[in-house]
């Protein structure tokens, strides 16, 4: 073999996996943070959905304008580029292995990546327009809001069917190349069968579990790509 020649069973080098573990945190920072403002202060506030009172809802934006569009880039824009970077580390990480899921899982991840994008600018692009519209037509305004709202749920997450597939995707692999710890692979096929719920409106209130799993699963893929390499989980898996 040349000396320029590439293995492809060559350990993946420590720093996309450690830029892999900061975008965890980031992402497990961003649901806290999303989280936590909304049952502390949103909802005491008077939060609605606006698919029961859009005039209301509307008007709550516009009384929270600020701290709704910090809120909504937190959750969506950051922690959608967040997940671009997580999601090729954890692609490289399962491809001397599992090359073929691991291009799958990466593409699922980059889906979920640009529906969080496009979610988030709609609804931070649509704020404004709301806002500059309410001024010359109110009616207007509020049919606007509601129109903005139901394309934001739509996308961002009310039914959160790209991100189940990419969890169970990314949990499957881990199991089947060992190259992620099995309880950590198990966590994930228990959120991503959590966020199913999410499907169902009768009881999509139990995809909150899909959120909060995902806080855990965040946090612990950071500490498992910090600190070890491809090479080293799968010795250790092995072992």
């Amino acid at each position: 073999m040349s000396p320029t020649s590439t293995d492809a069973t060559a350990p993946t080098p420590p720093l996309m996996q450690r830029a892999g573990a900061c975008a965890a945190l980031v992402e497990g920072a961003a649901y806290i943070i999303g989280i936590v403002l909304f049952a502390a202060y949103l909802l005491p506030q008077g939060f609605t959905d606006s698919a029961d009172d859009p005039a209301a809802t509307m008007a709550f934006m516009l009384d929270h304008r600020v701290l709704l569009y910090v809120w909504t880039f937190v959750i969506y824009l950051i922690a959608a580029a967040a997940l671009v970077v997580l999601s090729l580390a954890l692609t490289e990480r399962f491809r001397p292995t599992s090359p073929a899921l691991a291009q799958v899982g990466s593409a699922f991840g980059i889906i979920w990546s640009a529906v969080l994008f496009i979610s988030g600018m709609i609804a931070l692009v649509g704020q404004g327009a709301v806002a500059d519209l309410v001024v010359a037509d109110q009616n207007a305004a509020v049919q606007l809001w509601a129109a903005v709202s139901t394309i934001h749920d739509a996308t961002g997450g009310d039914i959160e069917i790209v991100g189940v597939i990419w969890i169970l995707i990314i949990s499957l692999t881990g199991l089947r190349s060992t190259r992620l710890p099995k309880a950590l692979s198990i966590l994930g096929i228990v959120v991503g069968i959590a966020g199913t719920a999410t499907f169902v409106p009768v009881i999509a209130d139990v995809g909150a579990v899909f959120g909060l799993g995902f806080i855990i699963w965040y946090f612990w893929v950071a500490i498992v790509l910090w600190r070890t390499d491809t090479a080293d989980t799968s010795m250790q898996e092995t072992r």
